[in-house]
């Protein structure tokens, strides 16, 4: 799951001569760019437009921005971010640093999070600003969730080497924060009620009771799981979304996490949403994911959810009918539809959930009561394959 984002078909050769290419770079170009440390300018020029000799335009942009990230953890912190001491202290670097990072994010394959060894040496460089550029660090924290999920995840490796470096600054306070989900994630799936008011954000509280199932390899008991409903929605994001990453690899074994998933939907029925669902309310939850989950993932996302529908109703959830707005699953399969259109995803893997779910959907469409089957939205239905179309619209006229 952790990897860099190197296509499958990019050769270790052109990786290797993007590093060197890049090193070479560095000689040439530190010296240049008095307010931008100088590792931005070589990002900006190893992902322009490829020269017209053949040694350069051989090697992809993937590769060479995926040499880039390799290439940042060999490097001294003040190639990425840099302090100006004049009569006030400013940072430089920041801004490029969360545009880049959100952009890897967004265009990260088949993960959901950074690798542990950028995520400590991007940590391990914030932590050396001086407490002056406190509140510029504490807003770019604020604007990269990802960082935040990063370290959360790999917390056993960050925590204790960002402590060594004894600051005081906004990365100890999300290092404190997200010590601080950690723990009442452990209360949660010990059965505990989740702490009101919590100084936890509802999004790093789900996360991290994620956190700690995906590190178990999502072997924790969740019996005992009960949180309120932005906490469940939360986990149940980081839940499909994992599912979504299996299936895009062709991974076989998401059982245990699909298992987990139809868990804690059965006593959060309403939390279920994908990032791409257009609800009326906004949610901050989903706002939070928005911003640090690859675009592929969250076109992924609605497959996972169709998914999950499929096992609750094959699962025979006694509330479900009463309770589930099956517009949202309508969308769901016609999202999955334009998915196999594209061919984002295996054909068979696509082609199976929309069968199984074909099937679901009539299923569960036989127990609604009458007031919910005149609420479907008449345009939603009328862009779903003709068989579902038809039998909803037949035990709506019964």
């Amino acid at each position: 799951m952790l990897n860099y984002i190197v296509p499958c078909d990019a050769s270790s050769y052109a990786v290797d001569v993007s590093v060197q290419k890049l090193s070479q770079m560095w000689c040439c170009d530190k010296a240049s760019g008095d307010d931008v440390p100088w590792l931005w300018t070589v990002l900006e020029q190893c992902t322009a437009s490829p020269p017209s000799n053949s040694d350069s335009s051989a090697v992809s942009v993937e590769a060479q921005v995926a040499a880039f990230f390799r290439l940042v953890t060999q490097l001294p912190s003040t190639a990425v971010v840099t302090c100006q001491r004049t009569t006030a202290t400013k940072v430089r670097g920041l801004v490029q640093l969360q545009n880049t990072i959100n952009e890897l994010g967004r265009n990260m394959i088949d993960m959901c999070v950074l690798p542990a060894e950028l995520t400590l040496h991007l940590l391990l460089t914030l932590a050396s600003l001086p407490v002056e550029v406190n509140d510029e660090l504490q807003q770019f924290l604020s604007n990269c969730p990802l960082l935040t999920l990063s370290a959360m995840l790999h917390s056993t490796i960050i925590g204790s080497a960002v402590n060594l470096t004894c600051c005081a600054t906004a990365v100890t306070d999300m290092l404190g924060t997200t010590s601080a989900a950690l723990g009442e994630a452990t209360a949660l799936l010990d059965g505990a009620a989740r702490l009101c008011p919590s100084t936890v954000p509802a999004w790093l509280c789900g996360a991290a009771v994620w956190s700690q199932l995906y590190n178990s390899r999502y072997t924790i008991d969740i019996s005992q799981l009960r949180s309120n409903i932005q906490t469940a929605e939360s986990l149940l994001h980081c839940l499909t979304l994992d599912m979504a990453a299996g299936m895009l690899r062709g991974d076989d074994s998401r059982q245990a996490v699909e298992d987990v998933a139809v868990a804690v939907w059965q006593h959060h029925i309403d939390a279920l949403h994908c990032l791409s669902d257009s609800d009326t309310q906004p949610s901050p939850v989903a706002a939070a994911f928005r911003l640090c989950v690859s675009d592929v993932l969250q076109r992924m996302q609605p497959l996972a959810c169709l998914h999950l529908f499929v096992r609750a109703i094959d699962s025979g959830l006694g509330q479900f009918p009463s309770q589930w707005n099956v517009n949202r699953t309508l969308q769901w399969y016609i999202q999955c539809v334009q998915i196999f259109d594209s061919g984002h995803c295996a054909v068979m893997t696509v082609m199976t959930v929309l069968q199984q779910a074909s099937e679901a959907i009539c299923c569960f469409a036989a127990k609604m009561p009458q007031s919910q089957l005149r609420d479907v939205d008449q345009t939603t239905l009328d862009a779903v394959d003709p068989h579902i179309r038809i039998a909803l619209r037949q035990l709506c006229n019964v």
